[in-house]
């Protein structure tokens, strides 16, 4: 290359560089937004799904979730020193489509890693708009090859008659009473996914176990309870024996069923801020269970404590 070709292509660089310095709104750089994508219900890493990140309804760059649930998704942006609001967005076959916001300033997102947490369609399902709920989980059967499918809905009808009736005797009414929801397909690989479980489907008690179902008739229902406002961790066991399940207006679990189910559901109304329902709904868990268990006992005193009226409230003491 000749000197004044040379001379003449650094000016023109020279000239593209000054009028990015005058403009910045013409500078554009490449941004690297890194993250994992997880299955919220047992943590672990998703591989394979689809990530892109958008600026509106233009997409910027995509990228695939590799080992570990793991991305790094390289695109151009234009430099600019205020705040751009981008979104993360990924897919997955089974999942339901997640989102994110980020935010890039000066070509530098707001965060070094992004979460994104992916919900199995089989459990959103499951999902309801209620603020208080007792979520009946996957019951394995004792016996190879006699599963019976509908064991979630079984145990969900007993705990409407069993316990929710009872409850309706009291002052709690509407809304304000929990609703039990079966959802055999929320299956926990583990004890420890309980918890998520709980979370994930706004569930202030989520249960699940096994069923011995050797005998002809009545049952022996094993449960582990958990919560989403993670109290009952681990979560709490209770064997109830000779359930009929064929028939849920006579069935019985046992009061250490009761009261680990009562002790989820009481933390739900606490940390609502809906202390006169909370004493209301101990009054009743003391009606069923007979006296209350001491996490029961003590919710109640601090619902008391939170308000100044106590005294005059049904049940409450001064």
């Amino acid at each position: 290359m000749s000197r004044s070709r040379r001379v003449s292509l650094l000016a023109r660089v020279a000239i593209v560089v000054l009028s990015a310095l005058a403009d910045p709104l013409s500078a554009v750089a490449e941004t690297i937004v890194a993250g994992t994508a997880r299955d919220v219900t047992t943590d672990a890493p998703v591989s394979g799904a689809h990530v892109t990140i958008r600026h509106g309804s233009e997409i910027l760059g995509s990228a695939v979730t590799g080992a570990g649930g793991v991305f790094q998704l390289p695109f151009d942006i234009a430099v600019r020193p205020e705040a751009q609001n981008l979104k993360l967005f990924v897919s997955f076959d089974g999942y339901v489509d997640a989102s994110q916001d980020v935010t890039i300033t000066s070509g530098r997102p707001n965060a070094a890693s992004y979460r994104i947490d992916l919900v199995p369609r089989s459990v959103a399902d499951c999902i309801r708009s209620r603020d208080h709920m007792v979520v009946v989980g996957y019951f394995r059967p004792s016996t190879a090859g006699s599963g019976d499918p509908d064991l979630a809905a079984r145990i969900a009808d007993a705990l409407s008659y069993d316990l929710l009736v009872r409850m309706q005797q009291g002052r709690l009414v509407g809304d304000a009473l929990p609703i039990v929801v079966a959802c055999g397909k929320a299956r926990p690989q583990a004890i420890g996914d309980y918890t998520n479980f709980a979370k994930v489907l706004h569930a202030d008690a989520f249960l699940g176990g096994y069923v011995d179902d050797s005998g002809p008739r009545r049952v022996k229902v094993q449960m582990s309870v958990a919560d989403r406002f993670e109290m009952l961790v681990p979560p709490l066991r209770a064997s109830s024996k000779d359930v009929n399940l064929e028939d849920p207006a006579v069935a019985r679990l046992d009061p250490s069923a009761h009261a680990a189910i009562l002790t989820a559901l009481v933390t739900g109304y606490e940390r609502a801020g809906k202390f006169a329902e909370c004493i209301e709904f101990t009054v009743a868990a003391a009606r069923i269970v007979g006296s209350l268990p001491a996490a029961l006992a003590d919710a109640r005193r601090r619902c008391e404590q939170a308000l100044p009226n106590r005294g005059l409230l049904p049940g409450g003491t001064p």
